[in-house]
């Protein structure tokens, strides 16, 4: 009820992290069933990964909804009552398709399993949103698979408001009774509990993988666990290279020391469209990053020298060493590359001679 309250009283942005069977993409369709009559006109874009889970997904549960709306495209997944008052689906696949939507009335964008969809369309749907300010609603709903999606920099802002529904709080598993048909049951979590997790150990409370049940204490040993059941990161990564604890410990701030070694990496570019790029790091800590496009390996390796002027003049002497030392590497690279231009060059030439001999 906190989800439909907050959508009621007018919160732009929600964020909604749940388990698995939680009715996740009933609620997507009830909330732009609800948009859909509330606002005259109005647009509702409900966007998922691929196309299947737009149709076998929200608009399926939109059908159960809304049975007798005369209103259904008869194959599209499409509910229009006029040009301007309609709930659309749209496959995150295509940027292009969130281009130029700007509603006169109101405007409602779903992302259902979130965590999915590409960053292109979280930054096509915030244009949308600042376009139009009034009337508007941005609701995401997802499993937290994934640490490095759009979806968990998003529960970190203050702009959105977040909701949790983990699979102990589901009143099928709360008074152990199948209140909701279809959803997840007691018996369920309770196996994936014996198979999954352990007893928890004195001093563990404050572990990532720790979480109370009937009283108990347990540890997480399957990372699944933790999304499907939990409905929260995991302490350890799945199917991206930082796992959630340890983009928590990236991002909390660290106390610089003065005494550390300022230590700065360069990248050259060599050839096409590919950028050079320079990172400051101050013993643990990153301070600096930028990256430049066309610049000659001469003109990268007078970016180098200022960046090692700069730092030193903050009381670091261990630049200058470092600046003559990324010099050198620079002219090596240069070195090599325009020998290796030449050899190449020479052997075309030769295979051309051989060739045109041959012939004679």
């Amino acid at each position: 009820m906190e989800i439909f309250d907050s959508v009621a009283n007018g919160a732009r942005k929600i964020l909604v992290r749940s388990a698995h069977n939680q009715g996740k993409t009933f609620l997507c369709a009830v909330i732009a069933s609800w948009f859909h009559d509330h606002f005259t006109p109005s647009e509702v874009l409900i966007s998922a990964p691929v196309a299947q889970q737009i149709k076998d997904g929200v608009f399926k549960e939109l059908r159960r909804v809304r049975p007798r709306d005369p209103n259904w495209m008869p194959k599209a997944n499409r509910l229009e009552k006029s040009p301007s008052h309609y709930i659309q689906g749209l496959t995150a696949q295509k940027a292009d398709a969130f281009q130029g939507r700007h509603s006169s009335g109101g405007l409602c964008i779903l992302f259902d399993e979130a965590s999915g969809i590409e960053p292109t369309f979280w930054e096509r749907a915030e244009s949308m949103l600042s376009a139009n300010k009034e009337n508007c609603l941005w609701f995401c709903i997802f499993n937290p698979y994934d640490a490095s999606s759009p979806a968990y920099f998003a529960e970190n802002s203050p702009d959105w408001k977040v909701f949790h529904l983990s699979a102990l709080d589901h009143p099928n598993v709360a008074f152990k009774a199948d209140l909701v048909p279809g959803a997840i049951n007691y018996e369920y979590v309770e196996n994936r509990i014996k198979n999954e997790c352990r007893s928890a150990r004195e001093g563990e409370e404050s572990e990532p993988g720790f979480f109370t049940f009937n009283d108990k204490n347990y540890m997480v040993e399957d990372p699944l666990f933790d999304i499907q059941v939990l409905g929260r990161y995991p302490s350890k990564a799945i199917n991206s290279v930082w796992g959630a604890l340890a983009l928590k410990q990236i991002l909390d701030p660290i106390q610089l020391n003065k005494d550390w070694v300022v230590q700065i990496g360069a990248d050259p570019a060599r050839f096409g469209d590919d950028r050079s790029c320079l990172v400051v790091r101050h013993g643990c800590c990153i301070i600096d990053a930028k990256e430049y496009r066309g610049l000659s390996t001469k003109e990268f390796s007078d970016k180098i020298k200022e960046y090692c002027q700069k730092y030193e003049t903050q009381g670091n002497r261990n630049t200058r060493s470092l600046c003559l030392l990324m010099r050198v590497v620079l002219v090596v690279v240069w070195l090599i590359t325009r020998v290796t231009i030449c050899f190449t060059v020479l052997i075309r030439l030769a295979k051309l001679q051989g060739g045109g001999s041959s012939q004679t």
